[in-house]
């Protein structure tokens, strides 16, 4: 399944948003955004590294250097090419930045993900 098809389940809302089982479009809606904004650096990371490093290796680093501060992409990106060596900045800045869906990390990772 794509971001796409995934987006599909959003269902748009008319009229009252207040109302039991409202959901706000994909567009809208932060709870989906937010999950698109973490799975598709973690699928990166793994496919990138074949799997030595993940989304959960990068917080680890945040909780032990950062824990006290704010922490913005621009302090992800760096513990990230420290980890990797590799630069995710136009990768942050199309997808976590900016409202790209990331279809072609979901296809890369593999259907099973999503089944």
């Amino acid at each position: 399944m794509d971001a796409e098809e995934l987006s599909g389940v959003m269902v748009e809302v008319v009229g009252d948003r207040t109302a039991k089982g409202a959901v706000l479009d994909k567009n809208e809606d932060v709870y989906f955004n937010g999950a698109l904004a973490s799975m598709a650096p973690d699928i990166r990371l793994r496919l990138d590294t074949y799997g030595e490093f993940t989304l959960k290796d990068v917080m680890c680093v945040v909780n032990t250097k950062y824990a006290r501060d704010w922490v913005g992409s621009d302090v992800l990106i760096k513990i990230i090419r420290d980890l990797t060596g590799r630069d995710y900045t136009e990768f942050f800045d199309d997808y976590v930045r900016d409202t790209k869906y990331p279809d072609e990390i979901f296809d890369a990772a593999g259907p099973e993900l999503f089944e």
